[in-house]
């Protein structure tokens, strides 16, 4: 069943490789020789026609939020985004202490296809591990596939941990201070303070 939605998810990304190209679309290429096998990873030159398929027709309002944003119009033009009287800027500071901002790298084991089965119990480990530590915390496990997020939600029994697929943003408010929020790249979640008023 993994190698039958492994092949579902690349012929899926190929479909779409192939349609741009037809239409016009640019692309990096980059080759890897591996000790095995070889990788071949294709990155779209410009994200325009991906947003506006995939992203802008998704609601009457768009919300979209960065920490790495240099230059709010540049972005917008970046993502096909031309007319700036429709679009509203919004800047605020960082509120999160500066102590809080350092990131400790602590590797756990690939979660390559080939390396993810053996590693996916010591991930399990290293996370019971923090939540230890950080018992008065919020925190967000960020996870780069949907497999990973189903495996930890299904491993980890711990009444701290949201996961986005249930996730609620109108009980944010009614959430303990301490709770970690589980998300993961397939479905993004964002925890907004205060309220949205277009």
């Amino acid at each position: 069943m993994k190698e039958l939605d492994f092949c579902k998810s690349n012929l899926s990304k190929l479909e779409r490789f192939f349609f741009s190209r037809k239409t016009g679309g640019r692309w990096i290429h980059k080759f890897e020789d591996k000790k095995s096998f070889k990788v071949v990873e294709f990155k779209p030159l410009f994200v325009q026609p991906w947003i506006r398929s995939s992203l802008l027709p998704m609601g009457e309002y768009i919300l979209m939020m960065s920490a790495t944003i240099c230059d709010s119009k540049i972005f917008a033009r970046s993502i096909g985004l031309e007319n700036l009287d429709e679009i509203e800027f919004i800047r605020e500071d960082n509120y999160f202490p500066i102590e809080n901002h350092s990131i400790v790298k602590k590797n756990i084991g690939l979660m390559s296809h080939k390396y993810i089965d053996k590693n996916l119990l010591k991930l399990i480990s290293r996370i019971k591990e923090i939540l230890a530590i950080h018992p008065e915390q919020k925190g967000i496990i960020q996870t780069h596939t949907e497999r990973i997020a189903n495996f930890i939600q299904e491993h980890l029994d711990n009444p701290r941990l949201t996961f986005n697929k249930d996730f609620d943003i109108f009980k944010i408010n009614r959430r303990k201070p301490n709770d970690t929020l589980m998300e993961h790249r397939n479905k993004d979640s964002s925890v907004i303070k205060g309220e949205f008023r277009p």
